[in-house]
């Protein structure tokens, strides 16, 4: 696809947009040959969507999507069906995930639940895909969300870190072996936003993405209001805690190297 602009600012900032996308996915795609990505059809995931399929032609690069139908609102199914006929127009393959959640709990289900069935979806369908990663498209915006609710609900350093760009899976034993990325968690959800409209691109607006009674929603309204500097400040506030929790993480594999096995029991020496 290509980006058309009406002048060469925009053409310049398209481009060094893009150049920002390859460059995250380069990092963290690694060594894998096929990147899967989860596309809600939301703006976010689009522009994950489109920013993965350039980088995948310039680098050589296999890309495969999936939607996952929670079967929660009526519209899901065409929505999904939507995004199928983006993707065959990118020449992407792509799959819709169907969670049959009827008649497995006492009522709806709610957002924690639906969550971590979509993570076994998306585990299941990387499985048979023969996919070892699955991008996802969360943002600046989604990080500074995800501190303010922690935060509210008196998280330590560990949690306030928030979502790390490169993760296990959060599904056993389901996603055993498959790892996840954020390539967009240093995009502004705006700026990928006029990008898709510089493409002439239209997204999914999910009508619970309003609905005040989810913290979320909640939250998203509040980061709206902050001033750039309260943003910047909450960023740079988590880029310690990440730091810190790789630290943590280093630190615990050092001590793992120097368990001691005898068949029978491990130990770790302490002197």
């Amino acid at each position: 696809m290509s980006v058309t602009s009406s002048g060469s600012n925009n053409a310049d900032d398209a481009g060094a947009l893009r150049r920002r996308a390859a460059n995250a996915f380069d990092l963290l795609a690694g060594y894998h040959q096929t990147l899967g990505l989860a596309v809600s059809g939301g703006s976010d995931s689009l522009s994950l969507l489109v920013l993965a399929v350039e980088w995948a032609r310039e680098r050589g690069r296999g890309v495969v999507a999936a939607t996952v139908d929670h079967g929660l609102r009526p519209e899901a199914l065409a929505e999904a069906e939507g995004v199928a006929a983006i993707c065959a127009r990118l020449g992407v393959p792509h799959d819709i995930l169907t969670w049959s959640h009827f008649g497995r709990s006492g009522g709806a289900p709610g957002q924690a639940e639906a969550r971590r069935a979509r993570h076994a979806l998306l585990a299941g369908w990387a499985l048979a895909r023969d996919v070892g990663i699955i991008a996802l498209g969360h943002t600046r915006d989604d990080r500074i969300e995800t501190f303010l609710m922690r935060a509210r609900q008196g998280a330590g350093w560990h949690g306030l870190a928030g979502p790390l760009p490169l993760a296990a899976s959060p599904v056993w034993p389901e996603g055993r072996g498959l790892q996840l990325c954020r390539p967009l968690m240093a995009f502004a959800r705006e700026e990928l936003r006029d990008d898709l409209r510089a493409r002439s691109l239209t997204w999914v607006d999910d009508p619970s993405n309003e609905a005040e009674r989810y913290e979320r929603v909640r939250t998203r309204q509040l980061v709206a209001r902050l001033e750039p500097e309260g943003r910047d400040r909450i960023i740079r506030i988590m880029g310690a805690a990440v730091e810190a929790r790789v630290a943590a993480l280093a630190g615990a594999r050092a001590a793992l190297d120097l368990c001691q096995h005898d068949g029978a029991e491990t130990t770790l020496p302490l002197a």
